[in-house]
């Protein structure tokens, strides 16, 4: 950012404290002009400590719908999504179906971390059901369309082969033939990808409140 004699404390203050790597370079210029304008304030307000020039700036901030994250938050969350892994990779299923349904859940969590690692969401994007659900479907209106759209497996024998099991397999020639009378196969993907978030979310929801107490 660039930093003038007059923005400087401000700035650096806001570096330090909040996650700044994930803005726009049009982002950056309105903090810095929300910057100026916070400590031309104080002109009107001699009273002013630079905590209330910053809380101005925040306030700023916010009219110019500038997302700003605590860096401790940010800090947090790939501890917590790491948790969130080793929680979903530790777990004993039985059935063919439940293992398929964690290892699609394990590559959506790996995807989720990696938009975050990225800086495509942020850490509110995890906050909740909805916006954690929307942030895992990446434009997508829901699982069938997402399961359907190309974003898991393509192909009919290769989702056979993550869920079903081996007479399961024999029975449908490997995905050759359909998997009931009122699904295709990219059907039942979808009911496997929306048990799959249901056990992502969870994952991150308990990973979240073990690391922020």
């Amino acid at each position: 950012m660039k930093k003038t004699m007059l923005t400087y404390k401000t700035l650096d203050r806001f570096e330090a404290e909040y996650k700044t790597e994930q803005y726009t370079e049009a982002q950056i210029e309105a903090i810095e002009m929300a910057a100026y304008i916070a400590n031309m304030n104080q002109s009107a307000h001699r009273d002013w400590t630079d905590d209330d020039i910053f809380a101005d700036f925040l306030r700023i901030l916010g009219i110019d719908h500038i997302e700003t994250v605590p860096a401790r938050t940010a800090d947090r969350i790939p501890v917590a999504l790491e948790k969130a892994m080793q929680t979903l990779e530790q777990r004993k299923d039985r059935s063919a179906w439940s293992r398929g349904v964690t290892a699609y859940a394990v590559d959506m969590l790996q995807q989720i971390a990696d938009y975050y690692k990225d800086g495509y969401i942020s850490a509110d994007d995890l906050a909740t059901w909805t916006t954690a659900e929307a942030a895992a479907l990446n434009g997508a209106r829901g699982w069938s369309e997402y399961s359907w759209g190309g974003s898991a497996l393509v192909y009919d024998g290769d989702i056979a082969a993550a869920l079903c099991t081996p007479s399961e397999l024999k029975k449908t020639r490997n995905g050759d033939r359909r998997p009931n009378s009122r699904e295709e196969w990219l059907d039942v993907q979808a009911r496997a990808l929306r048990q799959a978030f249901h056990r992502v979310y969870s994952a991150i929801r308990a990973a979240r409140q073990e690391v922020q107490q």
